[in-house]
């Protein structure tokens, strides 16, 4: 029988060169140049179709080019490129099911396990996304480890990061958005050495234990007892611009002690997100309460502010529990945070009305 062809050819992308290949007007192919077992994929895919590699242009090879580049210019944040598989049955469920990972959220290997209804298949479910041929159409940079370690990515830690900053960030209208990618990776490697260098005291850190992610040059992890007073002081900071807004200095933020903070952190989950200083420049925080987790006062420094630290410090939030209900508030004055929440998937439910004329939002996920 004769052989069917694979067309593959080269791109380079702002986070390192790819192989892409297609078979039968379809993408089966989109693979990091570097990855240690590219021989090893290139076997598999030749044996599965019964095809010949070729280097050569196709159709379907051209639309994943221009749909990668609309993404890494934030502007898709989706695919429409056709795909084939090459693999087990178990392997392609586990595909399919990272195509559910919606853009810019994540998930962990347990909890894929879980949702395909294998909780003891962790180790297979891991392996068979590290055996997916087709990087960022079938986004395995989205699944992170239980201790939200950035593990197991074929392109690498560096490239894992910048993805996920990427679709973290705000949307890029133009060609800023490739500037932005590259200006990430550099950060990215940058501030790695920096933080390893500068915080090598702080061991707990650099062995990323459950509750710590190191993101770029910020680090987000669960806060401690010793940290309140100063997440006390960026709260009193952070709420002056809201009690403008509502007329209003004497809202809880701003008149919470000490005191009440500890009492508040007896019996909730603090994140905070420190910079290479060891300063902390943002938190958050949250009760469960009849099987809803109830988040409340996600704060940013005033000067770190619009650069996705509230949003990537709402998920870590979102991730120590997720699979329960979750709920917050603000006022119909935040529109920020209004749009903010929503970009992350929370829905208004409810609207209150208060005696100084503005209402109270509540919105749930």
């Amino acid at each position: 029988m004769q052989k069917k062809t694979i067309f593959i050819r080269h791109y380079q992308t702002p986070v390192g060169e790819m192989v892409l290949g297609s078979y039968d007007g379809q993408l089966c192919l989109c693979d990091w140049a570097n990855e240690a077992r590219r021989d090893r994929i290139d076997r598999r895919l030749r044996k599965f179709f019964s095809a010949e590699m070729v280097e050569g242009k196709s159709v379907a090879t051209d639309m994943a080019i221009a749909e990668l580049e609309e993404y890494f210019l934030c502007k898709r944040t989706s695919f429409d490129q056709p795909l084939i598989f090459a693999g087990t049955d178990f392997q392609k469920m586990v595909w399919y099911k990272l195509l559910d990972i919606p853009y810019g959220e994540t998930m962990s290997y347990g909890e894929i396990a879980r949702q395909l209804g294998r909780p003891e298949a962790v180790r297979a479910v891991a392996n068979a996304i590290g055996a997916n041929a087709i990087s960022i159409f079938v986004p395995c940079h989205r699944v992170i480890g239980s201790n939200f370690k950035l593990v197991g990515y074929a392109g690498g830690p560096d490239a894992k990061k910048a993805l996920l900053s990427l679709e973290w960030g705000e949307t890029d209208p133009h060609q800023e958005g490739r500037k932005k990618m590259m200006e990430t990776i550099i950060i990215a490697k940058e501030a790695h050495n920096n933080i390893c260098c500068s915080i090598s005291d702080n061991n707990d850190v650099l062995k990323s234990s459950r509750g710590t992610w190191l993101d770029g040059d910020i680090i987000f992890k669960k806060a401690e007892s010793g940290d309140l007073k100063e997440i006390l002081d960026l709260q009193h900071v952070a709420y002056r611009s809201e009690a403008i807004l509502l007329d209003n200095f004497t809202i809880q933020p701003l008149m919470q002690t000490y005191d009440e903070i500890v009492d508040e952190f007896s019996g909730s989950v603090f994140y905070k997100a420190i910079n290479a200083e060891k300063k902390i420049i943002g938190s958050i925080r949250g009760h469960i309460q009849d099987g809803t987790l109830h988040i409340g006062k996600l704060i940013v420094s005033p000067e770190k502010q619009g650069q996705g630290i509230g949003t990537r410090l709402l998920k870590h939030i979102e991730s120590e529990y997720p699979f329960l209900r979750k709920e917050l508030f603000t006022s119909d004055l935040s529109e920020k945070n209004i749009t903010l929440y929503e970009k992350n998937g929370y829905k208004i439910f409810n609207k209150i009305p208060t005696a100084k004329g503005f209402d109270m939002i509540y919105l749930e996920k």
